[in-house]
């Protein structure tokens, strides 16, 4: 089951990138002579409107093939790739990963609207000495007030406590039937975000507690927390390539590829609809942002050298543009293959297999 939803969410995500420049390259006039979800050798296809639409033996990835893309295949027709202006060519391309970005947010402003369960301010442990625990908080205390401000969810209490400028807080908790108010020094402590970077934030030593509610918004509302959870992920995940690239965090603890997103898609499945959506909103966002990275083969990539195009007011030669795509290419293909290893490391499946073959011999 696991990982056919695996599947399923795979090529959601390859469909609905492909389809972007689809729709636009058709509603531009473009002739469109191929779609394919997945590579190789085909399994089925169909015809319509002068498009074949094939699913293709390899899942991972698809593809669109618009009629003269390339100037090797150029007829001169007027409804060819290379045969419209820049900006038009752009636009095709850039639509890939920008549907991408729009089912993101689609994902995220459903999740909103459905419910998702969220962290209550309630403690669940504190830990020995630090401030918390000195000032007399005990677990099952719940937080209901930070410096004047009401709370109710754990990650409001953290952005409180983290984004603070003051050295104590006045923190007010119910115990049962009793309001008690504490004031509780604020302590810096060096922590590893997600991507392994390190920050040095204000903690006063409490742990939340299991207990979830069930948080729903009306239409309007969810449709402002989408755009606010999509703008903030774009940021963190930018950030997070930014790092990668100039080696501030690690990239093998960073990484993952189809293997780990499998891995998680398993844990996920088990936590119900809403996660599984989440899981799909994030990954759509990644691919839209990941393909729009100025870098050969990706549509980012691509409309970089349209842009030099622009710039000079002609084309690069065929034979310059094949050799950096080409470059592009074997990068990523190396980049795929060092992503899948690492994943089998990471995951312990390398161990097992040389337990498995070791037991063979045996």
């Amino acid at each position: 089951m696991p990982l056919l939803i695996f599947l399923i969410i795979l090529s959601i995500m390859i469909i609905i990138h492909e389809s972007g420049h689809l729709i636009v390259a058709k509603r531009l006039g473009m002739k469109v002579e191929k779609f394919s979800l997945g590579f190789g050798r085909k399994i089925v296809s169909f015809k319509k409107n002068g498009t074949e639409y094939a699913l293709s033996l390899v899942p991972f990835g698809g593809y669109v093939k618009i009629a003269g893309f390339s100037e090797n295949e150029c007829l001169g027709n007027t409804d060819e790739f290379l045969s419209r202006s820049v900006f038009q060519r752009i636009l095709v391309i850039f639509c890939g990963p920008f549907v991408n970005y729009i089912f993101a947010f689609l994902c995220f402003w459903l999740i909103f609207i459905l419910g998702f369960p969220r962290l209550t301010s309630m403690v669940g442990s504190v830990m020995d000495k630090l401030p918390a625990q000195q000032t007399g908080v005990l677990a099952q205390d719940k937080v209901i007030e930070i410096e004047g401000k009401k709370i109710g969810y754990w990650d409001e209490l953290q952005e409180l406590i983290y984004n603070t400028d003051k050295s104590s807080l006045r923190i007010k908790v119910q115990r049962q039937d009793k309001i008690i108010e504490f004031n509780i020094p604020v302590k810096k402590e060096e922590i590893s975000d997600v991507f392994g970077k390190k920050h040095s934030l204000k903690i006063i030593g409490i742990k939340a507690s299991n207990e979830f509610i069930q948080v729903r918004y009306n239409v309007f509302s969810a449709c402002g927390l989408a755009f606010s959870r999509l703008i903030d992920l774009t940021k963190v995940t930018y950030s997070g390539i930014w790092w990668l690239i100039t080696g501030k965090v690690s990239f093998k603890d960073s990484v993952t590829g189809p293997i780990g997103i499998y891995d998680m898609t398993k844990n996920v499945v088990k936590l119900g609809f809403v996660a599984v959506l989440h899981l799909m909103a994030v990954l759509s966002l990644s691919l839209a942002l990941f393909n729009l990275l100025p870098f050969p083969v990706l549509d980012g990539g691509h409309i970089f050298l349209l842009l030099i195009e622009k710039l000079r007011s002609k084309r690069l030669s065929q034979k310059i543009e094949d050799a950096i795509n080409n470059v592009g290419l074997s990068f990523i293909v190396l980049l795929g293959l060092f992503v899948f290893y690492n994943d089998l490391v990471r995951l312990g499946h390398i161990e097992k297999i040389t337990s498995f073959f070791q037991s063979i011999v045996k």
